[in-house]
């Protein structure tokens, strides 16, 4: 403590900013954290006792206290187990909320989006594009697929539909071993195209999401469903006036799926419409 301390003495503090000294009870024999290492020996600090923690980690904050003495704020955390810690729910809601490939490092732009900062969940997603190796184009395809969700909800749909292609680009060219992804590219590319009165191209989509799906999981899954449910909705709103008991019906079965798959957010929209 006294070490960390002493990096005080060399720092200029701001006059809107505050000191803050952060206390890690870290105890490798917990299952379930993440990696961390003591790298003490690559220090520049010659007595420095220096420990690098695995980006992702968890911790939970037991006290905030403000230290008289020092004049500083003093935060105490333990490094928590991926499985026992009180955000768990939250991560678990994610991953539901998300497809399987929107998770991981990128997951906090997930949650910047879900908290509806829309704009810093943009910036994140393009810096971490940014600093991706050449070849990461697992990253890449993830990254561009998020960006096209940001600038759907922002309602560019233009430039949503190019990053869903580019991340479609991406996964054809390079990750061929990974055909399921494609079909998360497909079916948010219909859904841009029927937000654009592209009923013909958003079908087309759809079908080739629906291929997909049905290849992997078969018939009965919630997925095939919705993407059913979605083609019937383009067809039947070409034919049938937007107050329709029909309709109704569609956006209700749209949002019982989306229910299903724990999309609370989407399932209530569309039980609105019904």
């Amino acid at each position: 403590m006294q070490e960390a301390l002493s990096f005080l003495d060399y720092s200029i503090l701001q006059d809107n900013l505050q000191p803050i000294l952060i206390i890690i009870d870290a105890d490798p024999n917990i299952k379930g954290i993440k990696s961390f290492a003591n790298i003490a020996k690559y220090s520049y600090f010659i007595d420095g006792q220096e420990v690098l923690f695995t980006l992702g980690s968890v911790f939970q904050i037991n006290n905030i206290h403000y230290n008289k003495n020092n004049h500083l704020w003093i935060i105490n955390m333990i490094l928590c187990s991926d499985y026992n810690h009180k955000l768990k729910p939250i991560f678990d809601y994610i991953k539901n909320e998300y497809s399987d490939e929107e998770t991981g490092l990128l997951s906090f732009g997930c949650v910047l989006r879900q908290m509806g900062k829309f704009n810093e969940a943009e910036n994140y997603y393009r810096k971490f594009l940014n600093q991706q190796q050449q070849y990461d184009y697992q990253s890449q395809a993830q990254c561009y697929h998020l960006l096209g969700n940001i600038t759907l909800d922002k309602g560019n749909y233009d430039l949503s539909l190019e990053y869903y292609l580019k991340s479609l680009e991406i996964k054809m060219k390079k990750l061929e071993s990974n055909a399921r992804s494609l079909a998360y590219s497909h079916n948010n590319i219909a859904i841009i195209h029927w937000k654009k009165g592209n009923k013909k191209q958003a079908i087309e989509s759809y079908n080739k999401a629906l291929k997909i799906w049905i290849e992997f999981y078969g018939e009965d899954d919630l997925k095939v469903a919705m993407c059913f449910n979605n083609i019937a909705l383009i067809i039947r709103l070409k034919y049938l006036p937007n107050e329709h008991f029909d309709i109704g019906d569609v956006y209700n079965n749209i949002g019982a799926v989306h229910r299903y798959l724990g999309h609370y957010d989407l399932a209530l929209n569309y039980f609105n419409r019904s």
